[in-house]
């Protein structure tokens, strides 16, 4: 038997080794996150009701990156930023939420979708399981009186979206009377 000179032994192993290297590089290049490709969304991975319990001072508002606005619930006018998550009673929406500011900012205007003969300061019931967030939309379902309501926002307008049930006495009420934590009001009536 003819014995391989030491040239073609290592000529193969060279080989070999340039094989396997070119595999590896070719199988962690396509295994990059990037190259899932741009279009992938990760926002069904966010929690936005992290931060919301305690003093934790977040808010499930639907917000933008640099938004002006974020609608959404309020619960607790002593909360920093007016929610906390295991509040079962709801005030109304809102327009204006800061995250942990860790103080009272400025009053609000809170609207409330209702139907029959509710008045400014009802609170309705919409436990926790009974609303739905996600980067940029809010939505709560008011069982009691089987209204939906929706929030979006571009970066300077709020939307808001009311479905009620078939109804002569749907509306909605805008109490002006509400601040977060500090803020207060005077009795008064206003003429227009």
């Amino acid at each position: 038997m003819e014995k391989k000179s030491t040239c073609e032994t290592t000529d193969m192993i060279c080989h070999r080794q340039v094989l396997f290297s070119l595999l590896l590089a070719a199988g962690i290049v396509l295994s990059l996150p990037w190259a899932v490709g741009a279009d992938a969304d990760y926002t069904d991975r966010v929690n936005v009701f992290l931060g919301t319990d305690s003093s934790a001072q977040c808010s499930p508002a639907a917000i933008r990156p640099l938004g002006m606005i974020s609608p959404g619930p309020l619960n607790r006018t002593n909360a920093p930023c007016g929610y906390q998550w295991r509040t079962k009673e709801l005030i109304g929406f809102n327009h204006t939420h800061l995250q942990g500011t860790g103080c009272g900012s400025y009053g609000v205007l809170v609207l409330l979708p209702t139907t029959g003969n509710k008045e400014l300061g009802t609170m309705v019931n919409v436990p926790p399981h009974r609303q739905v967030a996600q980067p940029g939309y809010y939505r709560a379902d008011i069982d009691q009186m089987k209204i939906r309501a929706e929030m979006t926002c571009t970066r300077r307008a709020a939307i808001h979206r009311y479905t009620f049930p078939t109804s002569d006495s749907a509306r909605v009420l805008i109490d002006l009377s509400k601040g977060v934590h500090w803020a207060g009001h005077k009795p008064g009536s206003m003429r227009g």
